[in-house]
């Protein structure tokens, strides 16, 4: 089981096309989900492999990484 077979799964579940989904991570765990998430998104500490696939790049998880990447996506959409 991966990240992503989860979130996949639970997006099926509530009618969400994949392509809908944002995902973060910051390490090769997180590969797969940040590949195939609709907007895949490295903090600044991630590793390069994942920034490298992120399609967004967003502050340090110490530097609230997490909602700066929400409040920059629902501000850009």
């Amino acid at each position: 089981v991966n990240k992503w077979s989860a979130v996949s799964a639970l997006a099926e579940s509530k009618n969400i096309e994949t392509k809908q989904t944002m995902c973060i991570g910051d390490s090769n765990n997180d590969f797969e989900m940040i590949s195939s998430a609709g907007v895949g998104v490295a903090v600044a500490n991630a590793n390069n492999r994942i920034k490298n696939i992120a399609r967004l790049l967003t502050t340090s998880n110490n530097e609230n990484g997490v909602s700066v990447a929400i409040e920059k996506v629902l501000n850009y959409r």
